[in-house]
């Protein structure tokens, strides 16, 4: 290979690594609707890093912050999964929202994940490992929580 033809290909691999994607924010139904807020709960222990709290009322879980390591620094992010009830309070409606808070870290320490987050700023863009690692926790809370 040349120099040029392996420059090329070192400014080609670069431009790739620095490409971003929106965060998913995928919603899904369920089909028993009534049992799904303690899926949830289950789901987001299982895939999320552990449940940091969750509001049976208001029908939330929210995980812990997970982080993702990048050359250029890291990247925190936490599942916030929502079971959507009608007017009257019944959770015949099943639809189940996950939303995925992200922040983008600089280089630091990141021994402790819970400390270094809420210093973070919040994104809206995540580099490709991260959508992906995003889509396949979707992924799998989507399977836990939908029959």
């Amino acid at each position: 290979m040349t120099r040029v033809a392996a420059l090329a290909l070192g400014v080609f691999a670069a431009g790739c690594s620095l490409q971003t994607y929106a965060i998913i924010q995928p919603r899904f139904r369920t089909q028993e609707a009534a049992t799904a807020f303690e899926r949830v709960v289950q789901a987001v222990d299982a895939h999320c890093g552990g449940v940091e709290s969750s509001n049976p009322e208001a029908r939330v879980v929210i995980g812990r912050w997970q982080l993702w390591s990048a050359a250029d620094g890291a990247s925190v992010s936490q599942c916030i999964v929502t079971v959507f009830s009608d007017e009257s309070g019944s959770a015949h409606l099943g639809e189940v929202r996950v939303t995925f808070s992200v922040r983008k870290c600089p280089l630091s320490d990141v021994s402790d994940v819970e400390a270094l987050a809420p210093t973070c700023e919040r994104t809206d863009v995540v580099t490709q490992l991260v959508s992906t690692e995003l889509s396949v926790i979707a992924q799998r809370l989507e399977a836990d929580v939908r029959r």
